[in-house]
């Protein structure tokens, strides 16, 4: 059961962000060169000049090369260029780099007619990129399967160098970081445990969230919290909290984060591919449980609305600005009109995005059965066979859509494998 979980964990978050890694911009360096070369590269992308474009994505990439979206970015703009050779290369870049969004991309999208790279579809190495996320994937999973079979066997030493191996491979994901740090612990290797936690600590929500859930007598680190490092680390990670809490109500930030992460809690997996694997009563009983959450949290936004006005960015800063919207976004009809003035005079006041604004004005539209706006809203079936809904004035939709910084609709729509083309 533990392997099930792990690997729904894993395919539900591979996947959300491989289909939107290709379109969104991602900032994964501070650096001002950095945020300069990717503004131009993506303007000039929007405009199809895929050869101007390149040496920017180079410059940011040589700045930082953690960048999946901008890597991709690279490898496309290669191939529109008819490239094939540097394209392939930067393709075996990220199989190595990031095997795990990549694989996830491309099953996601192969068989779209819209897919980025269907012209290599043909060519014999493109057997051979996929031969190498098959490998890495086996290697990440073989690895793990040893690393916890010993770990049941209370085996922590011989698991560390499985779990490490691991982490080469994929090195975002917490779970792993985590067993590598109790590993660590229940071996002896207390400095070793405290340097792990401190690397898992940089991301500091998650961490807080999991000694908050956690300490109790059967807690893994049970052991350490009387050492003087652990309320170095605790100390350390509430540090973290509050600078980037500075100048904003971090009560209430915790609050949103904490309706944030429910609304999604059920709701990434019910919608997600891995639902072909549930029985229906399965999928019945988690969206039971989902829609008892969407519920309260509904209660809980109403109540800030009422204390507070609407939680935008000067209140709670951008990461959090629009956990509301999400809310009231998925809730009943009457709700979102209800709400819809606030909202929209926030977005207004750029205390959330635009594009926000303009989601909700799409939704609403559709539950009144009147033609959309903006093209966001897609009919799906059960077997996720998405149709896009009606639209106002189709020809013109691209247009409204940049004025609140939304992207082309058929680049948007070619990432659930519909095609479209405006209306003459």
């Amino acid at each position: 059961m533990r392997y099930t979980i792990i690997a729904l964990i894993i395919f539900t978050a591979f996947t959300q962000v491989a289909a939107q890694a290709g379109t969104n911009r991602v900032y994964s360096s501070a650096d001002p060169m950095y945020k300069y070369n990717i503004d131009t590269a993506f303007t000039l992308l929007d405009k199809k000049d895929y050869a101007a474009a390149i040496p920017f994505l180079q410059g940011a990439l040589k700045i930082t090369d953690k960048s999946y979206a901008t890597g991709l970015k690279l490898a496309n703009a290669f191939n529109k260029t008819e490239q094939t050779d540097k394209c392939f290369e930067e393709l075996h870049k990220l199989c190595n780099a990031h095997w795990d969004l990549l694989s996830g991309f491309i099953e996601q999208q192969e068989a779209s007619a819209t897919f980025m790279f269907i012209n290599l579809l043909g060519n014999k190495r493109w057997e051979g990129l996929k031969q190498c996320l098959k490998q890495k994937r086996q290697d990440y999973l073989d690895n793990l399967e040893t690393a916890h079979l010993l770990m049941f066997q209370k085996k922590y030493a011989d698991a560390i160098p499985h779990l490490q191996l691991a982490l080469m491979v994929e090195d975002k994901l917490h779970l792993n970081q985590l067993d590598l740090a109790i590993c660590y612990n229940k071996s002896g290797q207390a400095d070793r445990c405290f340097e792990e936690l401190y690397k898992i600590a940089n991301d500091w929500e998650w961490m807080e969230d999991y000694i908050a859930n956690n300490n109790t007598s059967d807690f893994s680190f049970a052991n350490l919290t009387h050492d003087k490092r652990w309320a170095q680390l605790k100390a350390y990670i509430d540090s973290l909290d509050l600078d980037h809490s500075s100048g904003h109500n971090r009560e209430l930030m915790h609050t949103l984060k904490d309706i944030e992460r429910s609304d999604q809690l059920y709701r990434n997996t019910a919608v997600s591919g891995a639902q072909r694997q549930m029985t229906s009563h399965y999928k019945d009983s988690i969206w039971r449980i989902q829609t008892n959450i969407d519920s309260l949290n509904l209660l809980k936004v109403i109540a800030i609305f009422d204390k507070y006005g609407y939680p935008g960015d000067s209140l709670v800063g951008s990461k959090y600005s629009a956990a509301a919207w999400l809310v009231i976004q998925q809730s009943a009809l009457k709700y979102q009109e209800q709400y819809l003035p606030l909202i929209k005079a926030a977005a207004e006041k750029n205390q959330l995005p635009m594009s926000d604004l303009a989601l909700l004005i799409d939704r609403i539209e559709m539950g009144n059965n009147r033609p959309q706006i903006y093209g966001s809203q897609l009919n799906c079936d059960n077997n996720n066979k998405c149709t896009v809904y009606k639209i106002l004035d189709e020809a013109n939709v691209n247009k409204r859509r940049a004025e609140v910084g939304l992207i082309p609709l058929q680049d948007y729509l070619s990432y659930w494998g519909i095609t479209w083309a405006p209306t003459k």
